[in-house]
């Protein structure tokens, strides 16, 4: 109805700033490492972002080096290889989405065998990187 539409138009409205762009809301980011601190729209000033629980978290090296040793065997790489219905469905999604591809720049980072390269360069990228840490 024409008076809903008028009502979430002024809502919108109140959301934009003076320039016309939306307004960051309270907590957002502002591109260089501040936080605007208060309410929408209340001119407070912006502080210093505070780190993330994932910047603060500890990496627990023995679990990345068993992840990248099971993947960097060999048998682990032919039993992937050979799942017919994952590296079918791979391929066929690939190939009957080959207008995503085609011409395209790709980048398969943890290419393993690089089947998935594969795949994207048969279906027209014009250039393929695969990217594998083992």
């Amino acid at each position: 109805d024409a008076p809903g539409r008028r009502r979430e138009g002024e809502a919108m409205a109140r959301e934009l700033g003076e320039d016309g762009r939306a307004a960051a809301p309270a907590g957002a980011d502002d591109g260089n490492g501040r936080v605007k601190k208060g309410k929408t729209g209340d001119g407070a000033g912006l502080q210093a972002k505070k780190r993330s629980r994932f910047e603060d978290r500890e990496l627990d090296t023995s679990s990345t080096e068993m992840y990248f040793h099971y993947y960097s065997l060999l048998q682990q790489q032919q039993n992937m290889l050979a799942d017919y219905v994952r590296t079918g469905s791979y391929h066929a999604a690939i190939m009957e989405n080959s207008h995503i591809f085609k011409g395209k720049i790709v980048v398969d980072v943890g290419a393993g065998t690089g089947v998935l390269s594969l795949f994207a360069a048969m279906a027209g990228a014009k250039k393929v990187y695969a990217i594998e840490a083992s």
